[in-house]
């Protein structure tokens, strides 16, 4: 969860080219979905720039 935390907005029109799903089970038993792209990433109905940290924990 914290590297979803000071992402940075997207405005450009750009969408995720999806190419994984991440389900987080909160406490309260919702669940959000992040899409996340190579370069993008849309969580909560926004899209934002995909953190590289997040792509290096992904590839492992």
């Amino acid at each position: 969860m914290q590297l979803l935390t000071g992402m940075k907005m997207v405005s450009d029109g750009t969408e995720p080219d999806v190419r994984g799903k991440i389900y987080i089970t909160h406490t309260t038993k919702t669940v959000d979905t992040v899409c996340v792209g190579a370069k993008a990433l849309s969580y909560k109905g926004t899209t934002y720039e995909t953190p590289q940290e997040l792509l290096v924990l992904i590839q492992k």
